[in-house]
């Protein structure tokens, strides 16, 4: 689990945080709208959901046994991945890089200058 947390945090601005379940990390961008893109949890396995294009899951969870509908999500806008399947460690960080893209804040908030 450890090795996907750190996978997802080596992207810019982003924290791990724990809202839901004392093992079942989110990680979120930590500037502008923080957003979350991942969430990784253990549900016969260790997986992961991240965010989609809408009618991307489809093709994604025709292609690959181990993509399936997102756990508690939207399932037009999340899939969750099983890890240890099919789905190798390129494309793992394709979907979690497009995940966090997707999410991304359009612009980070500017810093109010200071008056003299």
């Amino acid at each position: 689990m450890l090795e996907l947390i750190n996978l997802c945090l080596k992207l810019e601005n982003t924290c791990e945080e724990y809202p839901f379940y004392p093992d079942s990390p989110v990680i979120r961008h930590s500037v502008g709208t923080r957003k979350i893109f991942a969430v990784v949890f253990e549900r016969d396995g260790l997986c992961v959901n991240l965010k989609i294009k809408p009618g991307d899951g489809d093709a994604l969870r025709r292609s690959f046994e181990n993509i399936l509908p997102a756990y508690h999500m939207n399932k037009d806008h999340w899939v969750m991945v099983k890890l240890g399947g099919d789905v190798d460690d390129e494309l793992l960080q394709g979907l979690i890089k497009n995940s966090y893209e997707i999410t991304r804040p359009k612009h980070t908030p500017k810093k109010k200058m200071k008056e003299v």
